[in-house]
């Protein structure tokens, strides 16, 4: 089975030229620190506020935004949340707000909260290899990280050496445990991607839905050269 990584799409003809693409009309109840809950249910009665198109943004089913982060909470269109509910996902949290349009229409769109993680059971460790960046150089162009290889066995493990040492840790070759995988859609803390499926990604390609890149998360992708960001611009290239 196929797996993508879905993210915000890249290309300034389909978005606009601005990120991100929608800014808070008004504040609410997410000022609670929406990190605080990147493993957890967020509480029920929470509101969101209501978001306001940019003035260089186009609307698309799924929409960036400063206030919610990269893959743990989302802001999309109904049609995106109707998609996803056909397929078997983790716990996961759908929350109503809204957007204001360049007319001043309010459309609605859902915030989808993730939290539940999936790194422990479908990222193979025995194959996978990280590397700790302790700098970067850059005299040379592309520049190069520095930093050294580290042996990690579970996900405990690279909270522990980014906890006891300096620098951050990326997976320079990351491999999924195929068999083991039973959820159509699940989130990742290292790297930091929602990974779906090769279903998903027809159904959202059968349903036109906007906003997104789909990469292709191979065996043994390297993030360490090259970020999602950047992987995400050269399929448009």
């Amino acid at each position: 089975m196929k797996h993508f990584i879905l993210t915000y799409t890249t290309d300034t003809k389909e978005k606009g030229s601005v990120y991100p693409q929608v800014k808070v009309l008004e504040r609410g109840s997410h000022d609670l620190v929406l990190n605080q809950y990147n493993d957890k249910e967020l509480p029920k009665e929470i509101r969101f506020p209501t978001f306001k198109l940019e003035y260089k943004a186009k609307l698309t089913d799924v929409l960036s935004s400063s206030v919610l982060g990269r893959s743990t909470n989302i802001l999309a269109s109904p049609s995106v949340v109707e998609v996803l509910s056909t397929f078997n996902l983790p716990k996961h949290q759908v929350f109503d707000t809204s957007v204001l349009n360049k007319k001043g229409e309010r459309i609605p769109y859902k915030v989808i909260h993730q939290y539940f993680h999936s790194d422990a059971d479908y990222i193979d460790y025995q194959r996978s290899q990280y590397f700790r960046i302790t700098g970067y150089d850059f005299t040379v162009d592309p520049y190069t990280i520095k930093g050294e290889e580290v042996d990690v066995g579970s996900w405990e493990e690279i909270i522990n050496i980014t906890q006891s040492k300096k620098g951050s840790i990326c997976g320079r070759s990351i491999y999924l445990k195929e068999s083991d995988i039973s959820y159509d859609a699940f989130l990742l803390r290292n790297p930091n991607a929602w990974v779906i499926n090769e279903k998903v990604a027809d159904k959202l390609n059968e349903k036109k839905i906007t906003g997104i890149a789909m990469v292709p998360l191979r065996p043994g992708e390297n993030f360490c050269e090259e970020n999602i960001v950047t992987k995400a611009q050269k399929l448009i290239m």
